[in-house]
């Protein structure tokens, strides 16, 4: 990860600042989308493979949680969530605020845990050092060592291959907006054709909108089930490769 110059450093945190002193939800989500695109301008500056079109779920989390700890922003949560209750529904259904919002939640749920900070930090020793600062922005309410992130299999039935995207994961997303989330990164132009499922033991089943795919993968972790998400069409039948199934862990 590329340190940010002291100069992008400030605009990022006058933006959040703006972002919390707005009462309007739209100048907030406005504000937030400022700094994820700063965010972005530094990533693919630091990397001629990457492009703001293109950066993946993980390294947004991952620098998410080092911008909130390096401008100690407080109340980041309340923010979040009053953005996520208060933007008219298709904002928050569809498009980038989604997915921004999502990875805000991620950012916000590994620094209620130290467990889940030390696994984000492994790549990263930038992060590692941002940690004693993340344990002032927020009240460690609900503090779990669950993983940020949801590894989804995604089928290419053109390429006749299976490929793997990492997405936000929080306590609070349900199989509906991960699903629509999922289906705008990856540009899916039908979703309503298409599911999340769970594959275990060689068995598919369709989660339901309301299921919690993170509790999902609590319990089955908690068991030692292997196990798979997996987004993909409704008729369409997958060979899944057993090797590519989460363990326990």
């Amino acid at each position: 990860m590329v340190n940010p110059s002291a100069a992008a450093m400030e605009q990022i945190k006058i933006c959040l600042r703006k972002m919390q002193h707005h009462y309007s939800p739209l100048k907030k989500l406005e504000n937030l989308l400022r700094a994820i695109s700063i965010i972005m301008s530094i990533h693919s500056n630091g990397d001629d493979q990457h492009s703001q079109k293109t950066m993946a779920a993980d390294d947004l989390v991952r620098w998410l949680v080092y911008i909130l700890a390096r401008t100690s922003t407080v109340g980041c949560e309340v923010e979040a969530w009053y953005m996520w209750e208060l933007l008219p529904q298709q904002m928050i259904t569809k498009g980038d605020a989604a997915y921004y919002l999502t990875a805000l939640f991620s950012a916000i749920h590994i620094l209620k845990s130290v467990d889940a900070i030390k696994k984000l930090a492994e790549k990263d020793e930038d992060m590692m050092t941002s940690m004693d600062l993340s344990r002032q922005l927020c009240s460690p309410t609900c503090s779990t060592a669950s993983d940020a992130f949801v590894k989804v299999a995604i089928p290419d039935e053109v390429a006749g291959c299976i490929r793997y995207a990492t997405f936000p994961g929080v306590p609070q997303m349900t199989t509906g907006k991960l699903c629509r989330v999922i289906a705008h990164q990856q540009g899916i132009t039908n979703p309503e054709d298409h599911g999340l499922y769970l594959i275990v033991n060689g068995f598919e089943s369709c989660l339901l909108p309301h299921e919690c795919p993170d509790a999902i993968r609590d319990n089955l972790r908690g068991t030692g089930k292997p196990h798979l998400f997996a987004y993909k069409r409704h008729d369409a039948k997958i060979g899944w490769p057993r090797q590519v199934m989460s363990t326990p862990g």
